[in-house]
């Protein structure tokens, strides 16, 4: 059972895109779809043993998701992205940082 998996050994299901899921910003035949996965979502994290999973959504910003998942029950984490992403910023730094090094890594096999 469940009860006997550590809980760093619990898999981490990540849903990736949830604003998007059901058509294409919800179109009227994705609509109801997209309202569906999000009420089972909603009701997953209210089941005790399903609690215990990692459950990791990525979306932007949509008050109809944010509402389904309030701060209460999930940890949100804003990422800025596209024109929001401003220079300076700790994702701009941190992301040069990241594709600096790699950059140099790769540069090192070639020597």
């Amino acid at each position: 059972m469940l009860n006997d998996v550590l809980h760093e050994e619990l898999p981490v299901i990540v849903i990736d895109a949830l604003d998007e899921c059901g058509g294409l910003r919800h179109n009227s035949s994705g609509k109801s779809d997209h309202k569906d996965l999000l009420c089972t979502l909603n009701r997953w994290i209210h089941i005790d043993h399903l609690k215990r999973f990692k459950l990791v959504i990525t979306s932007r910003h949509d008050e109809f998701i944010q509402r389904m998942f309030p701060e209460s029950t999930s940890i949100h984490i804003d990422i800025p992205s596209g024109s929001n992403v401003k220079p300076g910023d700790h994702t701009s730094h941190d992301i040069h940082i990241f594709l600096k090094s790699r950059l140099e890594s790769m540069g090192e096999g070639d020597a």
